[in-house]
């Protein structure tokens, strides 16, 4: 608990740090900030992929897993915005994003084509709609992840087991190991993927399968 108390000081002092900067170079109601997390709580599967010493922080809530894991508790994360005179304060959004849409999304409020850059080639997209609270529907896309334990030594650098999770719409579906089955799960009624559906959902579950 202390290790977990004493980050979270941390954090709030060095984000209260950068907004007093902000204010303080007069560019504070120009400024869109952006606070993110790129992963879930650390607990046994973390230290099991290298990342020795450190203690049990976060709890994932009604979520299954933590960092390190392909399930809900590893990849679904919160993310704060704050740009005022453009994002209502108080709102809160569903809406399924990765931090690969921050890019083209910045460069989207800026006023730059991503499509003009050459050689650019991006998979994210701009959720600027989103952000402002606009009426803007999120296209449809399957997103992808994919983590690779440490094989052997943690300090190795070998990538032993590797765990995928793919998302599309409601859909999730999970993978531990190559040589392991596809689960499926539907997010919308199970949030902590605790009943898995590819005996009843066959078509969706193949889908699945063919993009692993």
């Amino acid at each position: 608990m202390s290790s977990s108390a004493a980050m979270v000081t941390m954090i709030d002092r060095q984000v209260g740090e950068v907004l007093a900067l902000l204010k303080e170079l007069g560019i504070d109601d120009n400024t869109l900030v952006v606070f993110a997390s790129d992963n879930g709580p650390q607990g046994e599967t973390s230290r099991e992929m290298g990342n020795q010493g450190t203690p049990d922080m976060g709890n994932s809530g009604p979520f299954r897993g933590e960092l390190g894991e392909a399930t809900e508790g590893s990849i679904r994360t919160f993310c704060l915005v704050r740009w005022p005179g453009k994002v209502k304060p108080g709102t809160s959004s569903y809406a399924m994003f990765s931090i690969m849409d921050f890019f083209p999304t910045f460069a989207d409020l800026s006023g730059v084509s991503v499509n003009s850059i050459p050689r650019l080639k991006i998979n994210g997209v701009s959720i600027s709609g989103r952000i402002q609270d606009l009426p803007v529907e999120m296209p449809v896309r399957t997103l992808y992840w994919e983590f690779g334990k440490q094989a052997g030594d943690p300090n190795s650098g070998i990538v032993g087991e590797v765990f995928q999770a793919a998302r599309r719409g409601p859909w999730k579906a999970v993978r531990y190991g190559i040589q392991s089955p596809v689960e499926l799960y539907n997010l919308n009624s199970d949030p902590g993927e605790s009943t898995e559906l590819s005996e009843i959902n066959p078509e969706i579950h193949e889908e699945f399968v063919r993009l692993f």
